[in-house]
């Protein structure tokens, strides 16, 4: 019998955006001729999913699920696929993959028994084999139950750059109700780029870095696609969106170089508006080619993303682990040449974040809350209307060095799902909480992290 995959984004009231890799996993596996499809449960109410779902496995008739696992946003919607199928169709085979099942591998089989299988680190090779009815025991990067119990085989494959330049990363069509998803994420930010995966960077806060893609998938280096390829998924993109994403600048020349062979296809060029997220501060070169290959519609206007997360330079050089970082001052100098080379015609969002372990007391968390409240102000004062500051919880990313570090058992899928449902709830906390905020430091009473909190909400309120 002829293996068919299902793959399910699992449901989640935060996260509407399918892990980008899964539209060249779906592309990989049919120029295999392997049939495969994909359904983001994120894009329907909670009323419909299941009807959605069973529609979905009632016309497809798959012989495999694969369940998105890839951020902690989806925990509790994973928990609720998983029975909702082992329920209706027992004989399904349900593997569950990306950064957090590769993460917590094979407690993932051990917690979760409608789970077969988890695939830890790239899956395209793996999944191949799989379906292909390969014996388990020889297939790369795969955990799974045998009659001895459960077994973690090495996981050995990584995808290489001729590979992951030869599939496509925005053939929308294997996405069921696409039009839907496009809609979903031009609300937000636009359809995300596939540039490439892993990082060089070590952020101690990112469960994407370059330590924690060795921790969930073994990947020791970044892998980058050609410039070719992304050319080529561009042109197809170009027929259901007009609205896309890059938040992956492990090299900024590279991202030049993108843009320059973009202005060489006249069909790209003031096709697509983009939306940004900038790793460093841009450049005048980079701001250059923007503004001649891009969209700039003062209407809607595009987003530059910048990210200190801390106001203090040197702490920022600590949680970052970059080679460079830059200052406050720096900022404030790079936002005024944003505005010599586009005027007003983009919005900048500067995002920082609370608590880091960085500031362990209530002084040094203090005063890292009136510098970012400072510098709101001046930068009002002096006329950058396009900038807006959020200062937010800190998310505290599956196997990042502070999930690693501050987190009681973070190897046990029970300590996440606990966390999830009492933030959820907000038992957790005698204050709103808007992410995963799991690491507070323990230096910090209840009663000055109340301080803290109450100190934002005021000044926040004043802003108003």
């Amino acid at each position: 019998m002829q293996s068919r995959l299902l793959i399910i984004n699992c449901p989640s009231p935060y996260f509407v955006h399918v892990p980008m890799g899964t539209f060249g996993l779906c592309d990989y596996l049919n120029q295999r001729k392997i049939p495969v499809r994909m359904l983001n449960l994120a894009l329907y109410d909670e009323a419909r999913m299941a009807t959605v779902l069973n529609h979905c496995l009632e016309k497809f008739c798959p012989t495999h699920v694969g369940l998105t696992f890839h951020w902690q946003e989806t925990a509790e919607g994973v928990l609720w696929v998983g029975q909702h199928l082992k329920s209706r169709m027992d004989r399904l085979k349900i593997v569950c993959g990306g950064f957090t099942a590769g993460y917590f591998g094979e407690e993932l089989l051990k917690k979760c028994p409608f789970v077969e299988y988890v695939v830890k680190g790239d899956p395209e090779r793996p999944l191949e084999l799989l379906l292909r009815g390969a014996e388990p025991r020889e297939i790369p990067n795969l955990i799974y139950r045998n009659g001895a119990g459960i077994r973690a085989n090495k996981a050995s494959y990584c995808i290489d750059e001729e590979t992951i330049s030869r599939i496509s990363f925005s053939t929308l069509t294997y996405l069921v109700d696409h039009e839907l998803y496009i809609k979903a994420v031009e609300e937000k930010l636009g359809f995300p780029l596939f540039i490439g995966r892993g990082c060089l960077f070590s952020c101690a806060y990112c469960g994407g870095s370059n330590e924690s893609f060795r921790l969930h998938s073994q990947r020791l280096r970044p892998v980058t696609r050609s410039i070719a390829a992304i050319v080529a998924d561009l042109k197809r993109l170009k027929a259901f969106t007009k609205k896309i994403y890059i938040c992956y600048e492990i090299d900024r020349n590279y991202i030049k170089a993108l843009f320059e062979a973009m202005k060489c296809e006249k069909t790209l060029v003031k096709t697509f508006q983009l939306n940004y997220g900038a790793w460093q501060l841009l450049d005048t070169e980079f701001l250059d080619l923007y503004r001649d290959l891009f969209i700039i519609d003062k209407q809607e206007k595009p987003l530059f993303e910048i990210s200190p997360e801390v106001f203090d330079n040197r702490s920022r050089q600590k949680i970052k682990h970059q080679v460079k970082t830059y200052s406050i001052q720096e900022l404030k100098q790079n936002l005024g040449l944003i505005n010599d080379r586009l005027g007003d015609s983009v919005k900048v969002y500067i995002f920082f974040s609370r608590y880091h372990d960085t500031a362990r007391t209530y002084a040094a968390t203090r005063e890292e809350i009136l510098g970012i409240f400072r510098l709101k102000h001046d930068l009002l004062a002096e006329r950058f209307t396009n900038v807006k500051v959020y200062y937010d919880h800190l998310s505290t990313d599956v196997g990042s060095r502070y999930w690693e570090s501050y987190v009681d058992k973070p190897r046990d899928l029970d300590t996440l799902i606990s966390w999830t449902r009492r933030l959820k709830s907000q038992e957790e906390y005698g204050f709103p909480v808007d992410n995963l905020c799991i690491y507070i430091p323990k230096t910090l009473s209840d009663q000055e992290v109340f301080r803290c909190e109450s100190l934002i909400f005021i000044l926040k309120s004043l802003e108003a």
